[in-house]
């Protein structure tokens, strides 16, 4: 598909970016951070270098969802063998939008959800499927039951805004940050230009193509290789769209 889809919205026009290789912020929930970061941040002393250096991103972003996608990966050296929640979207406020798109835009990115931020969204998914159950009951329970309900799923999840916002929580073992999930209605016209977008992605059976970053897909494929081999079949706990 195209790498830039036009939306318009409300007599303006507005473009998405799909970039030809993946961009992947990381959601960085050690007690210095708390951040959406992106490079390495090992060339930097603290929260202050990593801001001089670029590297930070803001403690939180809305986003127009477009894929939700089980992971099982390994990060060395504290991650072996955990589910992880892909996420993938358009940012539409935010320094992850502001730093690097124009205000009538947005591109398309993704980040990973571990532990207690992946419980947060699953929660929402949950009640996303309640809503497309019940849609399903009150549409006289048609044949086409899996169908109609995946088809209602898609549709709840593209109409409204997920606000990722870092939360400090303090704990025996010491602080730490989580990301805490929270949907709202679309209020700019940026932000509704992009669930129109996200629905497109979908009426095109193109989520799969362009939500995809090898080195997540390669990393996942040696993690279940190695499960296999020491008999360790760990299952996807969190629904994909």
């Amino acid at each position: 598909m195209k790498n830039i889809l036009i939306i318009e919205q409300n007599k303006k026009k507005f473009a998405f970016r799909i970039p030809s290789k993946p961009i992947r912020y990381r959601a960085n929930c050690h007690s210095s951070y708390g951040q959406f970061v992106q490079g390495d941040l090992s060339k930097v002393k603290n929260l202050i270098e990593a801001d001089k250096a670029g590297f930070l991103y803001g403690d939180t972003v809305d986003f127009v969802v477009v894929s939700l996608s089980n992971k099982i990966l390994s990060f060395e050296p504290h991650y072996q063998q955990e589910n992880f929640l892909e996420v993938w979207g358009f940012p539409v406020d935010g320094l992850m939008h502001e730093r690097n798109c124009q205000e009538n835009s947005s591109e398309l990115c993704t980040f990973l959800l571990h532990r207690r931020s992946m419980d947060k969204i699953g929660d929402i998914v949950a009640d996303i499927e309640r809503e497309a159950d019940n849609d399903w009951i009150k549409a006289g329970m048609p044949e086409n039951m899996e169908e109609f309900i995946q088809t209602k799923k898609t549709e709840l999840l593209v109409e409204s805004i997920f606000q990722f916002q870092f939360v400090l929580e303090k704990g025996k073992a010491g602080d730490y940050f989580w990301l805490n999930t929270t949907r709202k209605p679309a209020e700019s016209d940026l932000a509704k230009a992009a669930l129109s977008c996200s629905k497109r992605i979908y009426e095109l059976n193109a989520a799969q193509e362009v939500c995809v970053d090898p080195r997540i897909e390669e990393n996942q494929q040696q993690t279940k290789h190695l499960m296999l081999l020491e008999g360790n079949n760990n299952p996807e706990q969190q629904p994909n769209f």
